[in-house]
């Protein structure tokens, strides 16, 4: 069902997340993709992303903290410094 009976939050032209109030489970909208999902695989969802976004914003604060300990080259001059993902994926579970 499309229709909100219980619109828990949106964000115009990005997605929305409601409950139809028909059938029980929570619907999450972002641009073209929809998932239903019952209540407890919601509130997973939900940790799932905090978690992630807990840890992209440590990642980000490191990732600025080492730039300004090591300028970058000079323009023109490139070097591949990001991690594999494998490897970055890995840091973030052994912590």
């Amino acid at each position: 069902m499309n229709h909100p009976d219980c619109l828990l939050a949106e964000i115009s032209g990005f997605g929305r997340v409601y409950d139809c109030g028909d059938c029980g489970n929570i619907h999450v909208t972002v641009g073209p993709v929809s998932l239903t999902l019952t209540p407890d695989a919601y509130m997973q969802l939900v940790d799932l992303v905090n978690t992630s976004a807990a840890n992209f914003e440590t990642w980000l604060q490191e990732s600025q903290s080492s730039s300004a300990r090591n300028p970058q080259p000079e323009e023109g001059f490139h070097m591949n410094h990001d991690p594999e993902p494998d490897q970055m994926n890995r840091r973030w579970i052994d912590e």
